[in-house]
């Protein structure tokens, strides 16, 4: 006679999972889970989880669940953690994880989800467990069928967009198009598109990690790198630890304009991060980059995962997609209601609701208080008169640079990591002026930065006469082909004039350098910022006024620069 033993899941935390974690066979028999599980990723792997465990110690204490057999062998396992301050439930991994899924095998299958979800909601009775990204494959069954959990939890559907390892032609085609961006990098350098390897992943990855930073402040005010000290490390240790990382790299002249570093398991590339230099965004380095590597991966008969998230991009390069679900987990009513996420998606969904009754709700509530105008402004109504500006031109004589204040030798160009140690303060944010600082650069500036004691100090927007064109201020009148100063940033503990001129003659030099010119001819805006702006003789420029115009018709980029003093 057989008798059939009940197999029970068990939690341990703390340090505990530590003692687990050194354990040779534990970690055998957790590779073996691995890679009996269908749906298992390389966020299950042990490689990931127990580096993230080490690496976050500080931030998170580690969490699993774990199911044996008769055998001893391991069965079902779930690994999280619980945030030290707040009390928070992830997935190992946090945001780092991008499928967040339980390992089972298949005599297991319908019983370890239901138990681990029964022991975490009496552990964690005020704390909502949500698993992202479920990946394709996942076994829902006990999720669905299982009575006490579908009434306490639901699954979210979604979806991830891939290059299949078959869509070679499509991206030939995508890459022909793209050639006459190829060809404009070609004139600049240079251009070279190879994989980092584990030993120099450390150096690079501290060049390229700025260009993502800066993006993701200007379009999220998210600083991913900035916010959280252990990110690099993680990565670095990653990288030291294991084959998990794969990081490739676009450069010109070995200046790197676009990246992209994702995890790698199971025929799967998932891309993780990318960034690209805003420098030569109109050359769209980050999407010749990413059809270069589709590439590489199709040669290699591998699928880049391009990930759940809905950006536009995505869908532009995708050729296929697949199903995914996240899972949201409510141990009891109070942790539905103390849920941020879960508020928020009420909010928007009385907001649909308000939106199908009232097709304008902003508008209807303002037109119902007595004495509120009930018609909008025309787009045709004429804007009160602004002040006129005017603009001169400035000659500087370029003095060798062992000739000048010895600080000119620490001024830098074109260090997105200098704009990243800008301090905010009340009255700029780190956004606002990471957007600023974007939008000069889209116009064909180059920035000129000082940095003292790991902060900036001040930085300077020029546009090159060769690019003026590009520049919306080439329409103030100033002669074509003259270089414009587009934007001035001082920290308030600086001289303002004395620091400027310092920026300025380090642009100088830089300009007349492999030619017979001796002078720099610069526009400059004619306002109090810049009128301290002095000859090498240390008197004050007396140029003429060249050109003229009203704040309407004046181009953005001046306007802000009478903003960005501090």
């Amino acid at each position: 006679m057989v008798i059939k033993m009940k197999r029970r899941a068990v939690i341990s935390s703390g340090s505990h999972v530590f003692d687990l974690l050194s354990d040779s066979l534990f970690l055998q028999r957790w590779f073996d889970l691995y890679r009996a599980c269908p749906w298992a990723t390389v966020y299950q792997a042990s490689d990931f989880v127990k580096t993230w465990y080490e690496s976050y110690g500080n931030q998170f204490s580690p969490i699993i669940v774990t199911m044996e057999g008769q055998q001893g062998e391991l069965c079902g396992l779930l690994t999280l953690a619980a945030n030290r301050s707040t009390g928070r439930l992830a997935y190992a991994g946090d945001v780092l994880s991008e499928y967040q899924v339980w390992l089972a095998r298949e005599e297991v299958k319908d019983v370890f989800m239901p138990e681990a979800l029964k022991l975490i909601g009496k552990e964690f009775t005020r704390q909502v467990l949500r698993l992202k990204f479920l990946p394709p494959g996942t076994h829902l069954g006990p999720l669905e069928k299982t009575n006490w959990v579908r009434n306490i939890s639901f699954l979210s559907p979604s979806s991830r967009p891939l290059i299949g390892a078959n869509d070679e032609q499509r991206i030939d085609q995508s890459l022909k198009s793209k050639k006459v961006k190829l060809n404009r990098l070609k004139r600049l350098g240079t251009v070279s598109f190879r994989q980092v390897t584990r030993d120099e992943f450390p150096d690079i990855f501290e060049q390229a990690w700025p260009l993502f930073e800066f993006r993701q402040i200007d379009q999220f005010n998210s600083s991913p790198f900035l916010r959280d000290a252990d990110l690099k490390q993680f990565l670095f240790a990653l990288a030291r630890h294991s084959d998990v990382l794969h990081m490739t790299v676009l450069t010109v002249d070995e200046i790197i304009v676009a990246w992209l570093l994702g995890t790698q398991s199971n025929g799967f590339l998932h891309l993780m991060a990318t960034g690209f230099s805003p420098f030569h965004a109109r050359h769209s380095p980050a999407m010749l980059h990413m059809l270069m590597l589709s590439k590489s991966l199709i040669q290699e008969q591998r699928v880049f995962d391009l990930t759940p998230g809905g950006d536009k991009y995505k869908d532009q390069l995708a050729t296929t997609y697949e199903n995914t679900h996240t899972l949201h987990f409510f141990p009891g009513l109070r942790a539905a209601l103390e849920d941020r996420p879960t508020r928020v998606i009420a909010n928007k969904a009385l907001k649909k609701v308000m939106r199908v009754t009232v097709k304008d709700p902003a508008l209807a509530l303002t037109s119902s208080f007595p004495g509120r105008r009930r018609d909008r402004p025309s787009p045709e109504s004429p804007r009160a008169e602004q002040p006129k500006v005017s603009f001169r031109l400035h000659k500087l004589n370029a003095l060798p640079l062992e000739k000048y204040d010895e600080r000119v030798h620490e001024v830098r160009k074109n260090k997105v990591v200098d704009l990243l140690k800008h301090e905010p303060t009340h009255s700029q944010s780190r956004r606002e002026f990471v957007s600023q600082a974007w939008r000069f650069i889209e116009q064909g500036a180059d920035v000129y930065t000082l940095i003292r004691d790991a902060r900036l100090i001040a930085g300077c927007w020029i546009a090159s006469g060769d690019r003026t064109a590009l520049a919306e201020s080439a329409k103030s009148g100033v002669p074509a082909g003259t270089a414009l100063l587009l934007g001035f940033y001082v920290h308030g503990s600086e001289d303002r004039a004395k620091t400027l001129n310092l920026l300025l003659h380090k642009w100088a030099n830089e300009a007349v350098t492999g030619t017979e010119v001796t002078e720099a001819v610069i526009g400059v805006p004619e306002t109090d910022l810049f009128k301290g702006i002095s000859e090498t003789d240390g008197n004050p420029s007396k140029s003429p006024c060249i050109a003229s115009t009203t704040m309407q018709e004046r181009p953005e980029s001046v306007l802000r620069a009478f903003r960005w003093s501090q």
